[in-house]
């Protein structure tokens, strides 16, 4: 095979997006499409292919939405010329959508290549992630065992970000619940952090909340009632025996289980009651909030006073060492600089643990070497294990971004999940291998590679079955669908073999020959071969959300089953684009596709703008319009025309290869205004168009075929990359044309004479540049001063142009040209005090 190019671009849910959702995506399938057509123009052999996913809940949420007789449901659809009552099944569903979104793909002119493409749905596909999932259990990376996971509660299922409403990333976190004994087998469940335990003052309900009294295998605990609800899904044997009013606590003194202090129980609305149990236990010296919170309080003497709280009970109790700061709360402006401060400056106090845990002898020495000896973080974990070891602790998981909702419209919720299935990206040598693959891929921007990293880093054990969804079956388990995240992992893989093998039931060891080249079966030869062919991947263009779990899946299971071999080359994330008010389907698609180029950088998010959209409309009539004809033999200002495309063409290739599609773009669509001036200097000229003026439109024409290959079409494009050469004595003459006429228009009067360096100061001026380019400062001593000094202020475009101008000469074969220009009589004087590339008028 000749050089090839294999791209692809995140494939969409067959779904009726949420407009902002569908035009993100569309922005990385025009990315990757810019890249198809450059790479096919520069003579490689690109594949492009496209895929529809229809696994998960989002395409059966939609379709129950819909059935339960959701208006919004039915809308979107007529919207997209759709009828609801065509759709009788989540099937039927995605396949009407596939259709809708290849309409509009095909409108926006991505060229794709339609022979491999495929849904989640088909045989072949399906198998290919059953061969998948037997290789990641036959390397211990699938465990089945107990663990938080996001879950639907009146669904009953696992939650990925893909099965959440608007595709929201769910960050479970846990909360650190000191029981404090409020009454004989009560207890208030504090959220702290465990080093912070030595240093709590008060606890801290909200008067405002409802709270409620529950069991705990025969421990009564009260929380707030949202908390109740939360345990349910991950302790056994929750029951809510009745509420309790917060006032009938405020007053009442508490046992920290720990330091067996008694601290007293205080009102304040900075409790958040959705959040881990309701509870918090104040710490003022570590935690700015309370700080605040108790110092507000010392100001309303007569509130303490009539709950029997003495403000010396609360003054700031310093448990963690930090240089320079008494009380560390004070010292920060908000908590998670005072964390990261603590974490990485602090230690535990020896007085405050000792106070604490009452010892001497051996028991004083385990305790300081345990604890206060070490470094901050591990000091807190062994708080935290040997409390919840102890039963003076409990840890409660919390979704910490909610509320976040599912498919189905339920708030997802926390449960720990026993018996479960789970891809163990716990396993650190797991985590080391994706490390490796990751290494080995570019990334655009930059900054996805440390997005990607992080992900790979804090990735944890994940659930990845569900019971109630579209997709594949986990093949030892066929009760359990593998889910939409863990489903489309290595997708891009079967592209390879789409057009043959998408209905086919395809065997592990046929997929063993296929992609590791075990074995050898006849049959497949030619499908081996194409493998071997067009792998790795070239370029992924994904959106930016897809980099902390899809892009980080992708490295650990391709970690796991190719090691470091058939890596993909780089990585493309584009912003998303937000605002969209209107059906991308009644949309311009030449100028949409303009607008998602060079609206803002693809790297970055975008706020979609309507009359941006109608500019970008206005632009593409304009390349349209663009006339070619003339007859007169090309002459300097068609060498200069070619040149400016040359350079503009060199530009936009360097942006291409770094990522910069945007500059890229607008390189190219800018080329308009060198045509403008063209036309311009004609008439500075006296003169009408070359004959070769249609032969750089065409090339021109050639350039716009990745950015706007309709455009290009109609202006008569080749698909080859033009390969023109630059003419660069005649950039600099036009370049100095410029300066003569910037100096022209600042004279009065009908006739005007402008002074001009003399051709022996262009020649130092040279000297000057290349001495400065070369780094040898030694040889500007020699060089008169106004020399240096304008050698030092010129533009990189000056500095490279400087060595093809001559300003005597050009200013005076520019001087009838310039007269027409400017409307008055020039008159060119050559001045030895004048600096080189600086005109100016005489003085009168």
């Amino acid at each position: 095979m000749q050089q090839k190019f294999f791209v692809t671009a995140a494939f969409p849910y067959a779904l009726p997006f949420d407009y902002d959702e569908l035009v993100t995506r569309l922005r990385a399938f025009v990315v990757a499409d810019v890249y198809a057509r450059f790479n096919e123009m520069k003579g490689k052999e690109v594949l492009y292919p496209m895929a529809f996913h229809y696994s998960g809940t989002p395409i059966l949420s939609f379709f129950e939405e819909l059935k339960s007789g959701s208006p919004e449901a039915a809308e979107k659809l007529r919207e997209l010329g759709l009828r609801p009552e065509e759709v009788d099944s989540p099937k039927k569903l995605g396949d009407l959508m596939v259709e809708k979104l290849k309409e509009l793909m095909d409108a926006l002119k991505l060229r794709i290549d339609w022979d491999y493409s495929f849904t989640t749905e088909d045989a072949g596909f399906k198998s290919f992630v059953r061969w998948i999932y037997l290789k990641l259990k036959e390397e211990g990376y699938v465990v089945r065992g107990t663990y938080p996971v996001p879950w639907d509660p009146v669904e009953e299922v696992p939650v990925s970000p893909h099965d959440t409403k608007g595709f929201k990333p769910i960050k479970i976190g846990s909360f650190f619940l000191l029981l404090f004994e409020v009454g004989p087998n009560l207890y208030l469940p504090a959220a702290t952090r465990p080093e912070t335990s030595f240093a709590v003052t008060n606890i801290w309900l909200n008067p405002k909340s409802n709270y409620v009294i529950i069991d705990v295998k025969g421990k009564r605990m009260i929380v707030s009632e949202k908390a109740a609800y939360k345990m349910r899904f991950q302790l056994d044997e929750v029951v809510e025996v009745g509420k309790v009013s917060p006032e009938s606590l405020f007053g009442k003194r508490a046992t920290n289980p720990i330091t067996r202090e008694k601290v007293p129980v205080l009102p304040s609305e900075i409790v958040d009651p959705s959040r881990g149990s309701g509870v918090v236990a104040s710490k003022p010296a570590h935690d700015v909030n309370d700080l605040r919170e108790v110092e507000r309080l010392k100001k309303r003497p007569s509130v303490l006073e009539s709950l029997g709280v003495d403000p010396s009970e609360l003054e700031p109790k310093v448990a963690i060492e930090l240089p320079e700061c008494d009380v560390p709360a004070r010292c920060f402006k908000n908590n998670r600089e005072l964390v990261l401060a603590e974490r990485s400056k602090g230690r535990l106090k020896e007085e405050a643990v000792l106070k604490a845990l009452k010892g001497d002898g051996f028991l004083r020495g385990l305790l300081l070497a345990s604890l206060v000896e070490r470094p901050l973080a591990e000091a807190s974990e062994l708080v935290k294990e040997a409390s919840l070891r102890g039963g003076v602790a409990l840890e409660l998981y919390d979704i910490l971004n909610g509320p976040v909702y599912s498919r189905f419209g339920n708030e997802v919720v926390v449960k720990v999940l026993k018996d479960q299935w789970f891809l163990n990206y716990d396993d650190e040598r797991w985590k080391r291998k994706a490390a490796e693959v990751m290494a080995l891929s570019d990334f655009v921007p930059k900054d996805a590679a440390k997005a990607v990293a992080e992900g790979i880093d804090s990735a944890r054990k994940r659930a990845f079955t569900t019971t109630r969804a579209l997709g594949t079956a986990l093949p030892w388990d066929e009760e359990q669908v593998i889910d939409s995240l863990s489903d489309s992992t290595l997708y891009y893989i079967f592209y390879l073999f789409a057009d043959e093998l998408r209905d086919k039931d395809v065997k592990p060891e046929e997929w063993d020959y296929l992609i590791l080249g075990r074995g050898n079966i006849e049959g497949l030869k030619y499908l081996r071969k194409r493998f071997v062919e067009w792998m790795p991947l070239d370029l992924r263009v994904v959106h930016e959300d897809l980099l902390r779990n899809h892009v980080v899946y992708m490295f650990f299971h391709h970690a796991a089953i190719f090691k470091t071999s058939n890596v993909p080359k780089k990585i493309f994330s584009v912003g998303e684009v937000k605002g969209v008010r209107k059906n991308p389907w009644s949309l311009d698609p030449e100028a949409l596709r303009l607008y998602l180029l060079t609206t803002s950088k693809v790297t970055s998010a975008a706020s979609f703008s309507e009359e941006e959209l109608v500019a970008a409309r206005r632009r593409v009539e304009e390349l349209k319009r663009i006339a070619a004809e003339g007859a007169r033999a090309p002459g300097k200002l068609e060498s200069w025309l070619r040149s400016a495309l040359a350079l503009r063409l060199q530009r936009a290739e360097f942006a291409l290869e770094s990522g910069d599609v945007r500059e890229a773009a607008l390189q190219v669509v800018g080329f308009t205004r060198d045509l403008k001036r063209y036309f311009q200097r004609l008439e500075d000229k006296g003169l009408e168009p070359s004959s070769a003026l249609s032969e750089v439109i065409k090339a021109w024409a050639s350039a716009l075929y990745p950015f706007l290959p309709s455009v290009a079409e109609e202006l008569g494009a080749e698909k080859r990359w033009p390969e023109l050469e630059r003419d660069v004595e005649a950039e600099a003459e036009e370049m100095y044309f410029d300066l003569l006429v910037e100096a022209a228009k600042k004279g009065s009067g009908e006739e005007v004479t402008l002074l001009v360096a003399p051709s022996e100061k262009t020649e130092k001026l040279k000297e000057a540049v290349a001495a400065l380019d070369e780094g040898v400062w030694e040889e500007l001593e020699a060089l008169p001063k106004d020399v240096v000094e304008r050698a030092m202020k010129l533009s990189d475009e000056w500095r490279e142009r400087v060595y093809y101008i001559n300003e005597e000469k050009v200013a005076s074969e520019l001087k009838e040209e310039l007269e027409r220009r400017v409307g008055k009589k020039v008159k060119i004087v050559v001045d030895p005090s004048v600096p080189p590339l600086s005109p100016r008028v005489a003085k009168p």
